[in-house]
This record gives structure tokens, C-alpha cells and sequence, in this order.
């Protein structure tokens, strides 16, 4: 009977250490959290959300938003696909998504709104359908870098891969569903790419006789219109396209960020002037039949001036609710960059909030969750500590555009 004791007691202490290790986390003091915090700087915005501080030891990668309440995506020390699993938040996780895939490091991306990843390295893309589960790969040409990764048909699984070329940017198709590589479909002047879903793209690119303007253009997944022009991509006569033009809006070339939100219809980019300098950030919107268009002039939250201005990489939610960029105050010190998130609602002026700050931020190397209890949230690595993660719950920045509009 002692034996059989003794014996339970040892299986039970060792579940317990391979627990430990699977999770790999520890509690932090308030002492340790204070510090941390400290390093990490809170910034000079009033309105500034306190984050949590968590830790966990076990080895990531960067992270990128999922679409997934609780997760984010990352990669193991496998090079894996995993989840970073933040269920209970004191407690990470790493969860594999793809056994051995891709098994190469690179930069990581996602389009959470579709609920699907990839990883670029070099030419080569390696993506998966996060709700399938389904992997492929494609070599995007014999030469350049990839630029632009973009879903245009979730039900086909059909990526539109661009490549950068010296003075054109070449893309390719790939239908993940059926493994099939399209291989290069057309070639267009330098510009902005984004998907509208359902097969079809909003491109922008240098006129060809005026380069100082900015030519829209829509079209489906494989450029059936601008293979005629190759190399050119002509102005589009179509009420968005034309109001786009109209108001000397430009897109932003954040290749593997999103500044398009499909289901909620709207754009973030930037009017021009003549002198080809940004003016004003604007939000553009849509109806469903790409007919009614309208575009909001961002006058006062993202107003630059000689004491700050606004730069990317800017970054719509999965969700369509939240924006994150980032605010440099100069006559501060140019060199420290503020992580700031605007909230995206109708009932705001000019549909977005007044802007909300993380504190000091080093590239940015943090994604949007939603959490089951939570809410909606920020979730930042560190870079001055390995393993230590601050959340940011942005209810909490709600309550204090709240308190602040009763003050004002």
C-alpha cells in the first residue's frame, strides 16, 4: 500500500513539472512590474492606458493577430505555427497549429478578418488557412522581394502575391483550396494594393505621363484588364476610384499591415497636395455596392503639427474596431516612438476616436485580440526583456475618452 502511495505521489510531481514546462510561466511582483513599466515609458499623452504584465519563458517569435478570441499567432523555436494561447492570461500557452510548417523563420503576417497567416522569406510564402487548418507554399518569381500578401476569395483560398522590381511590382496567384500556383499574372507600376474580398482588387499606381499623381483603378484577382496595359495601371471610372482621385487620396505601402477593413468597408489612407507632401489623413467608406461614397477629413485626432506628427506602421483590427500607429513628439525626442490606438465608430466625429496611447514602443512588435473576458485588447512584446508581454485592455481606454469628454 506505501508503494502504490509513494508511487502516486511521483506521477503526480512529475504531471506537474511537464506542466510547468508546457506553459512555462511565472508571476510577476509588483516591484518587478513597476520597473518594467518604467523601461517600457509611459509616453506624454493624457490619455494612456496601464497594462498588464505578464510573463512567459517559453520561446516565440513575433506576434500577429488571429481572428481567434484568446490567441495570437506566433512561431515556436520549431519554426512552427503556433497560437500564443492568453485563455487565462496569468497562464500562456503555446498551441501548434501546423506540425513542422513551415519550418523556416521570416516576417510573420495575417489577415485576422479572414482568419489567415503566412510567413515570407525571401521569395518564397508560406500561408495557412487558420479555420481548415490547410498549408501551402510558392516561390513569387526568379528575382525581387515580396511586397504584399493579400486574400481575395476565401472560399477559393486565392492569395495575390506582389513582388517589388526595381520600378514595377510584379504579382502572382496562388489558390491554397486546390494547390494550384498561377504563377505570375500581370505586372503594375509602383503602388498600393488591397483586397475588397470577393474577387476583387483596389490597386493605385503612377500615371504614366504625371507621376507626381496617383492613379486608382479596381479589377479582379488576376488583372485581366491591366495585363492589356502591362506595366501601366490607368485611372478607374468607378465611383470609388474616381472620388479616391478626386481628393488626391493616397495609399500607404505598409505591405504586410492592413489599412482596408472589407466587412465594415473602409480605407485609411492619406490626401496629397500638389507638392506631393500628406495633408490630412483620411477614413474613406463604401456600401456594399461600391457606389456611395464618402471620406472623412481626420482634422483633429491625427493633426500634425511642429510638436508631433503621425507615421506607420498604421493597422486596422481583425474586427474593424480598432487602429494602432504612431505618434513621434519632436520637440520631445524624435527617436521615441508612441504606440497609439484610435477606436472606429460611426458615433465619433469623423467615425474615430480622439487617440488613446500605449506608451514607448521599439517597432511595434505587438497585435490586437480579442479576449473572451476581457474584451478587446493590445498584446505587446517586450524588447528589453525576453519573455515578458504587457496587455493592454482597451475597455479601459473607453472609460477614459469617457471621464475626458465629461471634463471637457
Amino acid at each position: 500500500m506505501n508503494r502504490k502511495f509513494y508511487l502516486i505521489i511521483v506521477l503526480l510531481i512529475l504531471v506537474s513539472m511537464l506542466g510547468c514546462t508546457r506553459t512555462a510561466y511565472s508571476q510577476i511582483t509588483e516591484t518587478e512590474k513597476k520597473v518594467l513599466l518604467n523601461e517600457k515609458g509611459k509616453g506624454i499623452m493624457a490619455k494612456y492606458i496601464e497594462p498588464e504584465v505578464l510573463q512567459f519563458n517559453g520561446k516565440y517569435y513575433e506576434l500577429v493577430e488571429s481572428g481567434y478570441d484568446n490567441k495570437l499567432i506566433t512561431l515556436n523555436n520549431k519554426n512552427e505555427f503556433c497560437y500564443l494561447d492568453l485563455t487565462i492570461p496569468e497562464h500562456p500557452q503555446l498551441k501548434v497549429i501546423s506540425p513542422g510548417f513551415p519550418g523556416v523563420n521570416g516576417l510573420l503576417g495575417s489577415d485576422a478578418e479572414n482568419r489567415v497567416a503566412w510567413l515570407v522569406r525571401g521569395r518564397g510564402v508560406y500561408m495557412i488557412d487558420l479555420d481548415s487548418g490547410k498549408t501551402g507554399h510558392i516561390i513569387a518569381g526568379n528575382y525581387g522581394r515580396v511586397d504584399h500578401v493579400l486574400l481575395t476569395d476565401k472560399e477559393r483560398l486565392l492569395f495575390v502575391i506582389v513582388s517589388f522590381s526595381v520600378e514595377a511590382q510584379i504579382l502572382y496567384a496562388y489558390e491554397l483550396l486546390k494547390n494550384i500556383d498561377h504563377g505570375q499574372i500581370g505586372v503594375t507600376g509602383i503602388g498600393s494594393f488591397y483586397s475588397l474580398g470577393k474577387n476583387v482588387l483596389l490597386l493605385s499606381g503612377n500615371y504614366p505621363k504625371e507621376p507626381e499623381y496617383t492613379g486608382w483603378y479596381l479589377s479582379d484577382s488576376f488583372l485581366t484588364e491591366a495585363k492589356a496595359n502591362p506595366g501601366k495601371i490607368y485611372p478607374g471610372t468607378d465611383p470609388l476610384t474616381k472620388e479616391l482621385m478626386k481628393n488626391n487620396v493616397h495609399g500607404l505601402i505598409d505591405g504586410m499591415e492592413k489599412q482596408l477593413h472589407q466587412r465594415k468597408r473602409l480605407l485609411f489612407g492619406w490626401s496629397y497636395t500638389e507638392l506631393k507632401r500628406p495633408t490630412q489623413p483620411v477614413l474613406v467608406h463604401w456600401d456594399e455596392s461600391i457606389k456611395d461614397i464618402s471620406i472623412d477629413f481626420l482634422l483633429l485626432q491625427m493633426q500634425d503639427n511642429a510638436d508631433q506628427i503621425h507615421t506607420g506602421p498604421f493597422h486596422i483590427s481583425g474586427d474593424g474596431n480598432w487602429m494602432k500607429g504612431i505618434r513621434i513628439h519632436t520637440k520631445v525626442d524624435p527617436r521615441m516612438e508612441e504606440l497609439v490606438v484610435w477606436h472606429l465608430q460611426d458615433y465619433y466625429p469623423q467615425s474615430m476616436s480622439m487617440g488613446i496611447s500605449l506608451g514607448y514602443t521599439n517597432k511595434d512588435p505587438g497585435a490586437f485580440m480579442n479576449h473572451s473576458k476581457l474584451g478587446p485588447c493590445y498584446v505587446e512584446k517586450s524588447t528589453s526583456r525576453d519573455g515578458i508581454l504587457f496587455l493592454f485592455k482597451l475597455n479601459d481606454g473607453l472609460e477614459i475618452l469617457k471621464e475626458t469628454g465629461r471634463e471637457e
